[in-house]
């Protein structure tokens, strides 16, 4: 049997919908939030379906009508308290997800990491769960954690959110949407990602029925289930999808790849020199 390829594909992998069990901390601080705006807090179900979602795209998802002009204050406000929660509730890293990230490095595929929070939650949430460790005995570069450039807060869809996020992913990869690939739990992120032409595996983690993952291309309960081969088949099904008569039409569907100049978040503090590696992006005294 012939093995094989390896090498060839880009994988992206969102830190909260995917490596980080984070529902506890995330439960929490909508709760605290929507009590200090006066409003119900989610239920247990509402707060699994928006985790991986951008602020803005939370507050549509979940039907509340706020001031657009204070969004970018709510966000903050959110955002505050959860680094109070950060400290004070429990979250893990989810089983497979050493393995996956080192599995896709021996192969020498391409990997980034996407996430919706601010570089300091995000890189503190990497570290305690000892994610960032893998990275750096990798010598892996910390461009690969994608995040916001900017603050969510007044735009319209947080489709075009996770949309620019994506986008920047596969210009870091150097990878055509193609031959890329979101491990992810948010089904909107997921049917997001399939019109783009990125392949998806999702993860039930977050999704209160099977059925809303149904624009993935494989379903999995647990991250230990995703195998190298089975990437690459769907990578290879998607290509061969697109060579025939069952192409997309769109014609966007594969992202034109150009190349970027690596660019600051809002969240980082633009006055440091850039780190060169995730041993100096996360080290103990930065958080």
């Amino acid at each position: 049997t012939k093995a094989p390829s390896k090498g060839f594909v880009g994988v992206i992998v969102s830190l909260e919908g995917a490596l980080v069990d984070a529902e506890v901390l995330y439960g929490y601080t909508w709760a605290v939030f929507a009590s200090d705006i006066g409003l119900e807090a989610p239920n247990p179900i509402e707060v699994r379906d928006i985790i991986g979602l951008d602020f803005s795209g939370s507050i549509l998802a979940l039907g509340w009508n706020l001031d657009n002009k204070r969004l970018p204050y709510y966000e903050k406000r959110f955002f505050d308290i959860m680094k109070i929660m950060i400290d004070k509730v429990p979250f893990v890293r989810r089983p497979g997800s050493k393995e996956l990230i080192q599995n896709i490095i021996q192969e020498k595929d391409k990997i980034t990491v996407v996430t919706m929070l601010p570089r300091e939650l995000a890189t503190k949430l990497l570290r305690i769960t000892e994610i960032a460790k893998i990275f750096e005995e990798n010598n892996i570069n910390p461009e690969c954690l994608i995040l916001p450039e900017q603050s969510s807060a007044g735009i319209v869809s947080g489709h075009t959110v996770f949309g620019q996020l994506m986008i920047r992913c596969c210009s870091i990869m150097e990878k055509p949407s193609i031959m890329t690939l979101l491990i992810d739990s948010n089904r909107r992120n997921i049917l997001l990602a399939k019109r783009m032409g990125i392949s998806c595996i999702a993860l039930k983690g977050n999704a209160a029925n099977v059925q809303y993952l149904r624009s993935a291309d494989q379903v999995i309960d647990t991250l230990n289930a995703v195998k190298m081969k089975d990437i690459y088949k769907l990578v290879k099904k998607a290509l061969k999808q697109e060579e025939g008569p069952d192409q997309q039409t769109a014609p966007s569907a594969v992202l034109n790849i150009v190349k970027l100049k690596p660019v600051s978040s809002a969240y980082s503090d633009d006055d440091k020199p850039p780190r060169d590696t995730f041993a100096d992006e996360m080290g103990s005294d930065q958080l």
